[in-house]
Order: structure tokens, then sequence, then C-alpha cells
């Protein structure tokens, strides 16, 4: 992950510090490690998130959508463990079977997936504004109760009561 480790490097040079400590056996890879995860989801956001000259988030996730998993998988290991095991709590419990769903939000599938895996809904909608991260999500999940659209969550054109559970997991990620 080049990319995040420059984020990490650039902006934490007392990581670097620490990094030769533990080479030269002056702390421990624990202290290590314990460093890099008290700010290791901060680093990769920053490398994710499109600069501030870029307000085009749409076409910032088309660009990253083929290594957006890779990076999400990295994501959940280091900080987002216990948040998404929660999610699997949340979706057994409140989805009932036959259930309406819309994810909002939903980048390349991965909570239409954990739902799928999870509890037995009768469709789900996973909207997102980024052609790219739907283009992952439909290659990954091919199970015939999901469609996917590009769709601005900001405006969503779905009358009320649409849908019994509404799934937004973007803000899990960052």
């Amino acid at each position: 992950f080049p990319r995040v480790g420059y984020e990490i490097l650039k902006r934490r040079s007392s990581f670097v510090e620490r990094y030769f400590d533990a080479l030269r056996g002056e702390s421990s890879y624990e202290d290590l490690w314990r460093d890099l995860r008290a700010t290791a989801g901060l680093d990769l956001l920053r490398s994710l998130w499109p600069a501030p000259a870029e307000p085009d988030v749409g076409r910032h996730y088309d660009r990253v959508a083929s290594r957006y998993d890779s990076r999400l998988g990295l994501w959940r290991e280091l900080v987002g463990a216990g948040a998404w095991a929660h999610l699997e709590g949340l979706l057994r419990e409140c989805v009932r079977d036959g259930a309406r769903v819309l994810d909002a939000g939903t980048g390349t599938g991965a909570a239409v997936e954990k739902l799928l895996a999870t509890a037995h809904p009768g469709s789900i909608v996973g909207v997102d504004l980024s052609k790219g991260m739907l283009r992952v999500a439909r290659r990954k999940v091919k199970d015939p109760r999901v469609a996917f659209e590009v769709q601005d969550i900001t405006r969503l054109p779905y009358p009320d009561r649409s849908f019994d559970v509404v799934l937004s997991t973007w803000t899990l990620e960052t």
C-alpha cells in the first residue's frame, strides 16, 4: 500500500523514529503496532479521500474503484473490525426475511455481501454516485435479488416506505 505508507510517513515522523527504535531493540514491535493503530484509520482515509481541489467525489471514486476493496480490507483489519461485527449483529436483528433493503452509498457492495451472508432479504437496491464502484459491485454480487443504481444519496428518488430497512455503511469506512 504505497500511498497509505506515504501518508503515514509524511505526517508521522515519530512513527519512523519508533520503527528504528524497534529495529535497534530500544522499544518493542508491540509499541510500534499500538502507535500505528492509533492513527491508521485517519492515515488510510487521507490516502483515499480526494484532495480539496477535487470536488467531484463521484469521479474520484471512479478512479479508486479497482483498488478500493484492498484498502477497505486493511481498514477493517486495523480499525473497523468491531464496527463491522456490530453491523452483522444489527443485520441479523433488524432485517426480517423478505425485507426490502436500500444500501445508500453501496460502493463496491461490501455491505450487500455481508447482508446476503447474514440475513434473507427479499430485495436489495444498492445506490452510489460512482459508476466505477457500481461496476465492481456488479462483478462481485451476482444475486438476482440485488440491483445497483447510480444515484446521489442526498437526493434519492424513492417515495417514503419504499424500503423496510435503509443501510448506509460509508461512515463505517471513513
